[in-house]
């Protein structure tokens, strides 16, 4: 969603639309990525909070890219996330979503077996008046060629899956750019027609059929002056209506479990003190967990990712500030991966063996190591004692990204 000025009052009504798409019968996870180029973190905190779900919010800063530029840098985004996002929705700052909305249009899709659904909108001019935009026109069921004489779908009434998205919309045709990327979409996926007015749809003064050359070519100027990489920033709003930074925190990826014992009993390398240590460091940075399927969450951790693929792990890993792992298959992966300087905690197995020298490894004391290094962990006994206390963890952790004590 590109938004120019985050205190428009126009938004509370679109952040409402996304709210209502909440129901008892629909639970979704959604994240809404938000395109700006002249507005503070604090303005964007105080949009976030019109929001009464606990909704993602992604801030992404850019060089005045235009809507479909924008729309594109929100795109590179979701294309690159490891966290599979299985629909796109676009929804201008203007405009509002009926509820049920996201619901009655994923379902329309999938049992039409399409790609791309487009509902029917509700206009109304500036006033709140209802009104019917020159020069526009209805057709019953989508048709190509009908949208090659005149784009007749708008935008905010549009849903479709990820891969639709692969090409991105075209910014040297900015302020068409939405016709020529459902074009696009059409020549390989199919597209239907939701016959439902779902959107209330604000024609301003100046909107679509006034649109000239001189804009177009305006837009295309402009698009080789755009800045190559904005910037992230990412809030998340959890159940107590607070509202928390990501990317101003250091982002530690943490694998707390090395493998599941034959016999059942916990793996004497697992750290007892992982809670303790993510409390403590939650303030100031973005915790990920990362295992497989029956390990628990550690409680505080802001996100659990499990099962993930290896190239999803060394994205992840690429990405985060520092990573913090047991003796386990991970610090082994990161070497493989040319990443060093984690946290890396021992109790039995010796680091000097298991061990990297370029990680931070920690160890109480040699006198807990194991007599036979090579047997079998299962025959080892679990010792809560041969672990180093969490504050001697967080202060190696925080000495390593540089945080300052508070």
């Amino acid at each position: 969603m590109p938004v120019t000025d985050f205190k428009d009052l126009l938004l509370k009504r679109t952040i409402e639309g996304f709210d209502v798409q909440f129901d008892k019968e629909w639970d979704p996870t959604i994240k809404v990525y938000v395109i700006n180029d002249n507005n503070s973190d604090e303005s964007f905190v105080e949009f976030c909070l019109l929001s009464k779900q606990p909704l993602s919010f992604e801030l992404i800063r850019t060089n005045k890219l235009g809507p479909g530029g924008a729309r594109n840098e929100a795109i590179k985004l979701i294309n690159e996330d490891p966290n599979k996002i299985d629909y796109i929705a676009y929804c201008d700052y203007d405009d509002v979503w009926d509820p049920g909305y996201l619901r009655e249009s994923i379902k329309f899709l999938e049992d039409s077996k399409a790609d791309m659904v487009y509902s029917d909108c509700k206009f109304i001019n500036e006033k709140g008046g209802a009104m019917f935009p020159y020069g526009f026109q209805e057709i019953d069921e989508f048709s190509r060629d009908a949208l090659k004489k005149s784009n007749y779908i708008w935008v905010s009434t549009v849903v479709h899956k990820t891969i639709c998205a692969k090409n991105g919309f075209s910014v040297d045709c900015d302020p068409l750019d939405d016709w020529n990327n459902w074009l696009m979409i059409s020549e390989s996926f199919k597209i239907v027609h939701r016959k439902k007015q779902s959107v209330t749809y604000l024609v301003k003064e100046k909107t679509y059929h006034n649109k000239t050359d001189n804009a177009i070519a305006e837009a295309r100027v402009r698009a080789k002056h755009i800045s190559s990489k904005p910037e992230i920033v990412q809030f998340t709003i959890d159940t107590n209506r607070e509202v928390k930074s990501i990317s101003s925190q250091k982002k530690i990826l943490l694998a707390p479990y090395s493998h599941k014992m034959l016999s059942g009993k916990p793996n004497p390398k697992n750290y007892p003190f992982f809670s303790e240590v993510v409390s403590a460091l939650k303030s100031e940075c973005y915790i990920t967990q990362i295992g497989v399927s029956g390990e628990a969450k550690i409680p505080g951790a802001d996100k659990i990712e499990l099962d993930r693929s290896f190239d999803d792990l060394k994205k992840m890993l690429d990405e985060c500030d520092i990573f913090v792992s047991v003796d386990s298959f991970f610090p082994h992966f990161a070497k493989y991966n040319n990443r060093s300087g984690g946290i890396v905690i021992f109790s039995l197995s010796d680091p000097e063996i298991f061990g990297y020298p370029d990680n931070i490894n920690v160890l109480k004391d040699r006198q807990f190591l194991r007599r036979g290094q090579f047997m079998k962990w299962d025959d080892a006994s679990y010792d809560v004692h041969s672990f180093v206390s969490p504050d001697i963890i967080v202060s190696k952790i925080k000495q390593a990204l540089r945080i300052t004590a508070s």
